[in-house]
């Protein structure tokens, strides 16, 4: 579970329960966190039970330890004022592109993402010439790798009580990586929870290719069912580690 505190000055905090997401029993605290974090004297909503006035929440390594009025709070713990404020459970967005760079091809099944790391070969083709030429399929696209800190929506979501995304790259039909963010941080990588955690399938055919391949839902299956299977080819081509 990944809690994070937005602004000290905002009439409230969001404390984002996802543990069922990406509970781990390692610690991901970020280089010089202290282990624990403590809201004190704040109004409490939890997930279920009754209000807490004037209560405390602690966090430990990212995960809620304890919540009451009189929980003892540890002496290394980052203590914040929470008098006049309210902490409640924030909303998660189970597939989004919020806080990703924006794409040209975004919402385009049959274009090619330009925003490949610089470490990748680039696709330039354009035509497809049947299936073997593989467009519309970028898996090394990671939305971890296209945190954009510049994306308004990012405030939007948060006022909204969203405090957690499932985002992924959009356009093709293996557009890349999905990750887990947080909406909140100082660098790209603090709004990383973990990644990845899956790879988006899209099976829309509208678009297609300037060849006109795949130009139906059956297409777009046996396209699929081909990448699948070459994948699979490709892994068991390789020689096995001793």
């Amino acid at each position: 579970m990944r809690t994070r505190v937005l602004r000290q000055s905002c009439t409230v905090f969001f404390a984002a329960l996802t543990l069922a997401l990406c509970a781990a029993p390692e610690s991901r605290s970020q280089g010089g966190e202290p282990p624990y974090f403590a809201i004190r004297g704040a109004k409490i909503v939890p997930v279920s039970g009754p209000t807490l006035e004037n209560s405390t929440i602690i966090i430990s390594r990212g995960i809620i330890a304890a919540i009451g009025a009189d929980g003892k709070i540890p002496d290394e713990a980052w203590i914040i004022d929470g008098k006049g404020l309210t902490v409640y459970p924030g909303l998660i967005d189970s597939f989004t592109d919020v806080g990703l760079l924006a794409s040209p091809a975004a919402g385009t099944p049959g274009a090619l993402a330009p925003a490949e790391p610089a470490t990748r070969p680039l696709q330039t083709q354009t035509v497809a010439r049947g299936p073997e030429d593989r467009p519309g399929t970028t898996p090394w696209r990671n939305a971890a790798d296209e945190v954009n800190l510049a994306d308004k929506r990012i405030e939007t979501w948060r006022n909204g009580g969203f405090t957690t995304v499932i985002a992924a790259p959009k356009g093709g039909f293996f557009p890349g990586e999905a990750a887990v963010l947080d909406l909140a941080g100082d660098r790209p990588g603090d709004f990383v929870v973990k990644s990845p955690i899956a790879i988006p399938l899209n099976l829309s055919v509208t678009g297609g290719f300037s060849s006109g391949f795949p130009n139906s839902l059956m297409g777009v299956l046996a396209y699929v069912r081909q990448v699948l299977l070459d994948t699979d080819w490709s892994v068991r081509a390789r020689p096995s580690e001793q």
